[in-house]
This record gives C-alpha cells, sequence and structure tokens, in this order.
C-alpha cells in the first residue's frame, strides 16, 4: 500500500543513527501491519542525567481483554540507539480521566519497570512484537490504569514541553530515562489507516504531551492531531477499571520541573546555526529548481528537432538498407561468376591474349613471330661468338630468318595501313 511504502522511505531517513536500522524497520513495519492501533514517529527522550536523544516512538492504545470487555490502553513504546542490545522502554501514558494503577509491572510514572522488561527480554524471542505480547498479557490480568470517578480532579496534568514531569530515579548501570519528552521532534510519516473499534478508551497520538480522553462504544475515530472531548453515553455504563481500592492505590504523579540546562543549552546552540544555514540553502534549493526548468525548457524545445533529425535518418537508414542489397546482389553475382570461371579449369594463353577481330589476331601473332624472329637471331650471333656454331651456318641461317622477318613486316605494315595506324 502507498502509506507503507511512504512509511518505509521515512524510516530508512530516520534510522540513520540506529547501527540496526534494517532490523528495527523490519520489525516496527510488521507491527504497523498486524497492530494498527498504534503509529510511529520520531521524537526528543530526556534522559535522567539531563541528555536528550531523538529516538524512534511507537504510541498508541495496546487491546487488552479484561472481565468480558476489550479496553484500549494507550502506551509509548521508545526504541533506544543500542536496540537489541538494549530492550524498548514502555510507558503507560494515562488520559487526564485515568489513574495509574501502580502494580509489579508499572511504576506510577507509567512507566514499566525496568527490571520486568530485562527479564522478558533475556529469556524470551528479543522483538518488538514478543515484547507487546508479553505487555497485552500482562495488562490482561491487571489492568494498568484506572478510570476516575466523575468530578474527581485529576492529579496528572497533560504538560507541556517546557516542564516535563522527572521520572523516579533509579540506581542502575543502564542509562535512565524520563517518562516525559520536549516538543522537539520530527513530523511521523503516514501510516496505514486503523481500523475503528469499540473500546473503554480512546486516544489520539499526536505527541507526548497530547491529552488522552475516553469515549464509550465510539465507532468513528477523530482525525489526527485534534482535540477530542469525551463523549458521555445516555446511561453510565460500569467501568470494570475502576473501584475504590484501585483509586486509593493509585500515587500521585511528581510535580513538573522546567527544562534541563543541558537542553536549554543545546538549544541555544543549535539556534544560530540552523538560522545561518537556512538562507543557504534556501538559495541553493532555487539555484537548483531553476537549473531544472532550464532543463525542461531545453527538453521542452528540442522535442521537435529530435523527431525531424529521427525522421531524418531513418530516411537515411531506408537508402542504406536499399544500397546494401544492391550490393548483396552484386557480391552474389560476382561470386557465381567466380564460380563459373573456376568451374572450366585453366585457360590458355591464346583465350587471354586475344583480339577483338581475326585481323587483330593475326595482327598479335605477326608481331610476336617478328619478336621471336629477332630474339633467334640475337642468341645465334651469342653462339657465334661462343663458336658454337660455324659463320656458313650462321650465315644461311640467319640470312632465312631475315627473309622470313621482312616478310612478316610487311605483312604488318599492311594490316596498320588499313586501320588507319602506322608501325
Amino acid at each position: 500500500m502507498p502509506s507503507l511504502d511512504l512509511t518505509r522511505d521515512w524510516l530508512k531517513n530516520v534510522l540513520q543513527p540506529y547501527p540496526s536500522r534494517d532490523r528495527i524497520q523490519t520489525e516496527v513495519l510488521d507491527v504497523l501491519q498486524q497492530r494498527r492501533t498504534l503509529a510511529v514517529k520520531t521524537d526528543a527522550f530526556t534522559f535522567d542525567n539531563g541528555q536528550t536523544a531523538l529516538l524512534l516512538l511507537l504510541h498508541g492504545t495496546l487491546p487488552i481483554h479484561y472481565r468480558g470487555a476489550t479496553y484500549h490502553i494507550p502506551i509509548h513504546l521508545w526504541i533506544p540507539l543500542e536496540y537489541p542490545r538494549s530492550p524498548p522502554l514502555a510507558f503507560v501514558v494515562p488520559t487526564k480521566d485515568m489513574g495509574v494503577r501502580k502494580g509489579r509491572e508499572v511504576d506510577p510514572s507509567g512507566r514499566i519497570r525496568e527490571e520486568v522488561v530485562n527479564e522478558w527480554w533475556s529469556r524470551s524471542d528479543k522483538g518488538i512484537e514478543t515484547l507487546l505480547q508479553q505487555l497485552i498479557g500482562v495488562f490482561s490480568i491487571t489492568p494498568p490504569v484506572f478510570a476516575r470517578p466523575p468530578g474527581t480532579q485529576p492529579v496528572r496534568h497533560a504538560t507541556s514541553s517546557s516542564s516535563p514531569p522527572p521520572p523516579p530515579a533509579r540506581p542502575d548501570s543502564l542509562p535512565q530515562y524520563a517518562s516525559h519528552l520536549h516538543s522537539h521532534r520530527q513530523e511521523s510519516p503516514p501510516v496505514p489507516d486503523r481500523p475503528r473499534q469499540a473500546s473503554a478508551f480512546h486516544t489520539t497520538p499526536a505527541s507526548p504531551s497530547a491529552q488522552w480522553h475516553p469515549a464509550v462504544s465510539s465507532s468513528q475515530a477523530p482525525p489526527v492531531n485534534r482535540p477530542q472531548h469525551p463523549v458521555h453515553p445516555a446511561r453510565p455504563t460500569q467501568d470494570l477499571l475502576s473501584s475504590a481500592d484501585d483509586i486509593s492505590i493509585a500515587a500521585p504523579a511528581p510535580p513538573s520541573k522546567p527544562p534541563p540546562p543541558s537542553l536549554l543549552h543545546l538549544h541555544a546552540i543549535l539556534l544560530p546555526h540552523l538560522n545561518a544555514s537556512l538562507p543557504v540553502l534556501v538559495h541553493s534549493l532555487q539555484t537548483n529548481r531553476q537549473h531544472l526548468l532550464d532543463r525542461r525548457e531545453d527538453l521542452t524545445s528540442g522535442e521537435p528537432a529530435i523527431r525531424d533529425e529521427m525522421a531524418r535518418l531513418e530516411a537515411v537508414k531506408k537508402v542504406c538498407d536499399s544500397v546494401g542489397r544492391k550490393m548483396d546482389n552484386v557480391v552474389a553475382q560476382g561470386e557465381t561468376r567466380v564460380a563459373e570461371l573456376e568451374s572450366r579449369g585453366e585457360i590458355s594463353v591464346d583465350e587471354v591474349v586475344c583480339g577483338i577481330s581475326i585481323v587483330h589476331n593475326q595482327l598479335i601473332d605477326l608481331v610476336a613471330e617478328d619478336n621471336a624472329i629477332e630474339d633467334t637471331i640475337f642468341h645465334m650471333t651469342r653462339a657465334l661468338d661462343a663458336e658454337r656454331i660455324d659463320i656458313d651456318r650462321f650465315v644461311k641461317s640467319v640470312r632465312s630468318l631475315a627473309r622470313e622477318q621482312y616478310m612478316k613486316r610487311a605483312l604488318i605494315e599492311r594490316i596498320l595501313g588499313n586501320m588507319g595506324q602506322s608501325w
């Protein structure tokens, strides 16, 4: 679904400080798919020593079954940076009409006791869904909250980010966390739509300091980030979570305190840096925007030229294909001719060197015989010089060859004269 894809992309960005970001992303997405009453966001978490860290927060309601009815317990589940080596930090966040029931698992401030969570974490499969199932099982036996009687002034009020209540101090080696946050947070990503269920408690998880308002048998949930007003039923119904004993057990929340000095110091340091970097960032974004607009204009204006060039190239391609086919035909004809000539075998010189007519062939033969007689006389002269033949035989042979040569040359002159050429 698109909203789940947006949540996945948002988680990739905000989980960069977490070493086990891939595992956390997988577990959170699985929880959001299975439990539509939970949402995810990031928020600033204040430790007991005054330090602040931006952590991932699962917030919403956890449905439980108690004495045949279904109730939705508002919880906050913080994912520490050391996850999964350190378990998540679980808090019960009552509304103004609820009180926290002190028990073995939950302390008066609403936090699930650290030793209990560590015990669960060490003996079971380490995972967010496993921890939620443990909370459901414990809350179904003993709900961690009770409804205050009408007209009772609530002790715990929703506080702003400037005065968070201090957490109970614990001598433990692990870092302690405050049960309330400051208002510096990132917007939570869109999550899949949640099913509307009838429950004894209804909440809108807009922020850690938001008010939680009860609703009875409400089938339509209000839009996110809007304060909800309590809906009073026509007839009073029995609230199984409230009793006189429960009210007497509930302990008042500690008074609020001002924000830690370290947080104020951090604000004073970050604000000038943010104010100084914002104009540069805006200028860079505007420059990139103008650059992208120029690119879009160039692409839009260049489309006709590109289409014209494509059409021209298509025409050139057709011409090249036609010429290529003609060349293939010529090559095929040449190969056929070569095959025919090879099939004829050896060709004599007389068949290769020939004239265009009988007269031209006669002229070629006469010239060849004249040259042959001249070569013969030359070699006979060399034989005479070498005393291979005597003078009488030489004279007789040369006289005969010269007479024959004279006749051939006369015939050559006659043929050339008839052809309009000269020797």
